[in-house]
């Protein structure tokens, strides 16, 4: 159930940038799974880390179970592809491997 009141949002200097998701915005700031900088800015079109995936993956799920290490194991293993993730988890994360995570993460909960 995505909210109505979207006022938060709105208080976001780049909030234009993201008008047509306000509301799964407003959820994800409502849930705690974002949250903005010291810029006044959520930056949500910046690419992220295997650090701040893993987090958001675990504030998501409720789990502290996930690791990323199990994720880019098995890109290694079954797909044979190796993530970036292995020269540190600073490294900014790919899309396909977002996909494929997400991939993953939806046959574990079927």
């Amino acid at each position: 159930d995505l909210p109505e009141d979207i006022s938060s949002v709105k208080s976001y200097s780049d909030y234009k940038e993201f008008n047509n998701y306000a509301k799964v915005v407003q959820y994800s700031l409502n849930k705690g799974y974002i949250k903005g900088d010291n810029k006044n800015k959520l930056n949500l079109n910046s690419t992220i880390t295997y650090k701040e995936v893993e987090i958001l993956i675990r504030k998501v799920t409720g789990s502290d179970k996930f690791k990323w290490s199990n994720i880019s194991n098995k890109m290694l293993y079954q797909e044979g592809i190796r993530s970036k993730s292995y020269s540190g988890y600073n490294q900014r994360i790919t899309r396909g491997e977002v996909v494929y995570m997400l991939y993953l993460l939806n046959e574990w909960k079927n």
